[in-house]
């Protein structure tokens, strides 16, 4: 048993103060911080964050080997105590936060687990965790008793966020799902919505879910919701998720269906990923990557059904459904990185793009979420087509939630994820696969869309900004497209544009350059503090594509249509 003791008396310097018990396991144990969290591929040296770490139970010190490694000089069974500060100040559903109001504790930014010189862990002991409040509440999953919380394990303790808040900052609501209890808690000041109605879109969201797999995989539930003024994100857990959404942006629909997509993303990831997952994604080594060519399966294909679940519970129509698609289609049209990346290197590759993003990432990689999305569309039309309606992608995942309850140490096979389609639906994706996942085939969305009969339209646009070159508000160049222009002439990112023609540069002065489609444009810029001019010979047009359904489907496709838009909309 490893017990801690976590201290928030400073709360106002963002420090949370700990003290860790135990009995050493072996002699000269070390102490081990995580570098990454699962559900996040990027190496984030949480241990860059400790201080005044100290040996309080001997009189020896630790002797630091590695970044986030410490080697404690005592021998087997001896009785261990030690504390220390962490500082808590990166907000985001990643990272540790505390201020005087409210914070979040996540496991692999805060707890040590154990292991010896030669390398073993000692991961599978259990864990208890109690606070001294200080004028504070905690909720977490984890299971609460006398005051304490408990976690089976240290993957449990990882997966298992606290939410620190003071009572006049949150709203919490509770209800019965399947005779599952489940807590909605919302944390930050004001905000526009509406914790009933939220509540209810979030039973709705897991209705859907039941549907699909039978049965919810928990026994328990705690969606943890920060509503603040900018900021956002999601991250899963397997009894909770922790979200960041914008305070004011729950009545304009648009925007509330970017919340309803956000909380269906990561309510899935239950089932997909944090059960049914690639063998790769767990058990976790928590000091280095962990490399998997199938994040476009955990995440991409989660993308998809974030938003085909909410649709068939009714919490978005059709017209709403095929509006998702048209803004996905768009940005991933809009990518030129689709042709250098191919789904599964990018899902390698992810803890040196995704995650670390710079100006060229648009012309070097796609995201597996994006494009993963996508192909799931498209890969769910393929089965249901090549099948005569008889399968769908959901048979591949109730497939795989079989798989996992025979045996939930098990992951799948990244490799084979094509033959799991064809046991699961008897269709045959291996060109499917070859095509859209393992190379940068262009996605053929005019043959797929025309099966449920929707028109791709191709429209012109005026550019958003300078001939679809990305400026920040002081007019530098922060992207520039493979698409654009101005790839590959003497402009380049961080160059200041300062005129067009002779004008001083405005959104005003954009517009009508953009509208005219001029052929020679002289563009006054400053680089390294230097004036320069250059001449652009050819500007192109932006463009936008647009889905609308066919005001007279066929037979067929109206069948088809029908298995994806519960509403049946023909018009």
């Amino acid at each position: 048993m490893i017990e801690y003791k976590i201290g928030l008396k400073q709360a106002n310097k963002h420090l949370v103060s700990l003290s860790m018990e135990f009995e050493a396991p072996c002699n000269n144990p070390i102490i081990e911080l995580p570098s990454w969290t699962p559900g996040s591929y990027l190496i984030r040296d949480y241990s860059r964050h400790i201080q005044n770490l100290k040996l309080t139970s001997h009189d020896d010190s630790l002797n630091k080997i590695t970044k986030n490694q410490w080697m404690i000089p005592v021998s087997k069974d001896s009785k261990v105590n030690l504390e220390y500060e962490l500082y808590c100040f990166e907000f985001s559903v990643r990272t540790n936060y505390l201020d005087n109001r409210y914070g979040l504790i996540n496991g692999a930014a805060t707890f040590f687990y154990l292991k010896n010189l030669d390398g073993l862990d000692y991961k599978s002991q259990e864990y208890t965790i109690s606070f001294d409040l200080d004028g504070f509440e905690t909720f977490s999953s984890l299971p609460h008793v006398k005051g304490k919380y408990f976690a089976e394990d240290y993957d449990e303790l990882v997966d298992s966020p606290v939410a620190i808040v003071k009572p006049e900052y949150y709203s919490i609501s509770e209800y019965m799902k399947e005779d599952i209890k489940n807590r909605v808690l919302v944390i930050g000041e004001e905000g526009n919505y509406d914790i009933q109605s939220i509540s209810k879109d979030l039973k709705a969201i897991q209705s859907s879910t039941i549907k699909l797999f039978g049965e919810l995989p928990y026994n328990r539930y705690l969606w943890i919701l920060f509503v603040v003024q900018s900021g956002g994100g999601g991250l899963e857990h397997k009894f909770s998720n922790v979200s960041i959404f914008n305070r004011w942006k729950f009545r304009e629909r648009e925007n509330y269906i970017k919340f309803l997509t956000l909380e269906s993303h990561e309510h899935f990831h239950v089932f997909n990923v944090k059960r049914i997952r690639p063998k790769q994604l767990g058990p976790f080594n928590y000091e280095s990557e962990t490399y998997t060519t199938a994040l476009w399966i955990a995440e991409g294909l989660t993308n998809f059904y974030e938003k085909q679940l909410i649709h068939n519970e009714g919490l978005i129509d059709a017209n709403e459904y095929l509006s998702l698609l048209e803004k996905a289609i768009n940005s991933y049209l809009k990518t030129p990185g689709r042709f250098v990346r191919s789904l599964t290197l990018s899902s390698f590759d992810a803890w040196i793009k995704l995650y670390k993003p710079d100006e060229n990432s648009i012309n070097s990689v796609v995201s597996y979420y994006l494009k993963g999305g996508l192909v799931g569309f498209l890969l769910n039309l393929e089965i249901l087509t090549e099948s005569k309606y008889k399968s769908s992608l959901d048979d591949v995942y109730r497939y795989l939630y079989t798989e996992y309850k025979k045996d939930p140490t098990m992951g799948f096979d990244e490799k084979s994820f094509d033959s799991i389609v064809q046991n699961a639906t008897g269709v045959n994706v291996t060109e499917f696969f070859n095509k859209f996942i393992y190379s940068t085939t262009e996605l053929p969305f005019d043959k797929y869309f025309e099966r449920i009969g929707v028109e791709i339209k191709k429209n012109e646009i005026l550019s958003e900004n300078l001939f679809g070159v990305k400026l920040n508000s002081a007019n530098k160049i922060k992207e520039i497209s493979a698409d654009s222009d101005l790839y590959g002439t003497e402009i380049s990112v961080n160059d200041e544009i300062i005129s067009i023609n002779g004008s001083k540069i405005s959104g005003q002065i954009m517009k009508e350059i953009n509208s005219k489609i001029p052929t020679d444009v002289k563009i006054g810029y400053f680089k390294d503090e230097m004036l320069y001019f250059s001449n652009i010979s050819l500007v192109s047009k932006e463009f936008e594509f647009k889905l609308s359904f066919m005001g007279t489907p066929s037979e067929s496709q109206l069948n088809l249509r029908s298995m994806i838009f519960n509403d049946n909309l023909t018009s």
